[in-house]
């Protein structure tokens, strides 16, 4: 069962509302995860008629995702920020 591409998208942009980023970027973002899910959603439709295989991505898959890429986000701009503070201190 899929969610419809609205809710995917009210749940991305609620879930990066947070995120101190131009409006602009964070809409980028929420279009960018909503495509991948439903891009995902198709190939696994495309894989099960090739294969005869069933792969499932549920809304707790969207969700999983959307809380990964909050995650890294969070890590590469930790180091981000390391890497600058290093570079201004030699």
């Amino acid at each position: 069962m899929s969610w419809p591409q609205e809710a995917l998208i009210s749940c991305c942009s609620y879930a990066f509302k947070e995120l101190s980023y131009d409006q602009n970027i964070k809409k980028s973002l929420v279009d960018m995860c909503t495509q991948v899910q439903l891009d995902v959603e198709a190939l696994t439709e495309r894989f099960m008629m090739e294969v005869s295989r069933r792969i499932y991505v549920t809304p707790k898959s969207f969700l999983d995702m959307i809380s990964l890429f909050l995650s890294l986000l969070k890590k590469k701009k930790g180091d981000f920020e390391s890497n600058r503070v290093n570079y201004l201190l030699k």
